[in-house]
């Protein structure tokens, strides 16, 4: 080859760079947190079963009262659990994934458009506990109550012969507890109200004749005589609220029911020579 210059041509081929393959897409995602128990501190125990994914506790938050420490659970809050969820390398979360957080529906608070993570929450309720009432012979307003409720007491129809007389309650202070109606104030314990009754007193009133007595109970047996009226001869008894054993004697007996009695003597002109 003779003196010069050459040029010297090549080609070569390069293999295709493959495409990074598609993240796979998480529709649903779930976690189960340690529930609160009141007087139990807040637990970051979390799990889920599914895949794809990482689950961590965020924080716990006193509804309506966020910056408020939580050292144990009381009843009568709400609790709110943050739940962050974090994709695996090769997973995204879709735009509208599902959360559930012990097997409810969670709500999106926060959410990381670089990494993916997102943050659900739900919120816990601790209700105030609910004690019993139990009523004998009346109704109350609720049979379960939370302390500080109103509880309203009505004591049933008093029996034949009696009357109401009063409450007698275990547990809580009645307002008036000789009122057929009345109310208490529900404590931090079981109560106990039983309606009370006692005898009613009936009037007893003899017009022309005298009675054994002027008043009387249901069963009482009451004695009544007729008087001696010049001129006149006893005929028989008008009784209303009794009935007399025998209304042609002019002394006899009646029975207390339950209402007041009257009776009259009733008398005939006296034919006498």
């Amino acid at each position: 080859i003779g003196s010069g210059k050459y040029e010297l041509k090549m080609s070569f081929t390069f293999p295709a760079t493959p495409a990074a393959p598609e993240p796979t897409v998480i529709t649903e995602i779930n976690a189960t947190v340690t529930e609160p128990v009141a007087g139990e501190a807040p637990s970051n125990v979390i799990s889920t079963s599914g895949t794809g994914y990482t689950v961590s506790v965020l924080k716990w938050l006193v509804s309506g009262n966020p910056t408020e420490t939580i050292t144990e659970f009381k009843q009568g809050k709400n609790y709110e659990v943050q739940v962050k969820f974090v994709p695996d390398n090769g997973y995204v979360f879709a735009d509208d994934v599902t959360a559930k957080i012990n097997d409810k529906n969670a709500f999106l608070c926060m959410e990381n458009s670089v990494t993916g993570e997102k943050t659900f929450v739900i919120v816990f309720t601790l209700p105030l506990p609910e004690f019993n009432v139990t009523v004998t012979n009346g109704t109350a307003s609720a049979s379960k109550a939370t302390e500080g409720t109103t509880v309203t007491l009505t004591a049933n129809t008093a029996p034949a012969g009696k009357v109401f007389d009063k409450w007698v309650v275990s547990g809580a202070t009645v307002e008036n507890p000789t009122s057929v109606t009345t109310s208490f104030e529900m404590p931090a314990n079981d109560v106990t109200a039983e309606a009370t009754y006692k005898n009613a007193v009936y009037n007893i009133a003899v017009v022309n004749g005298t009675a054994s007595a002027s008043a009387g109970i249901m069963g009482d047996t009451i004695t009544i005589t007729a008087n001696q009226i010049d001129g006149k001869v006893f005929s028989h008894w008008e009784v209303n609220g009794a009935t007399v054993s025998d209304a042609n004697a002019k002394e006899t007996t009646f029975t207390m029911g339950n209402a007041d009695v009257t009776a009259e003597a009733i008398y005939d002109d006296c034919e006498c020579n």
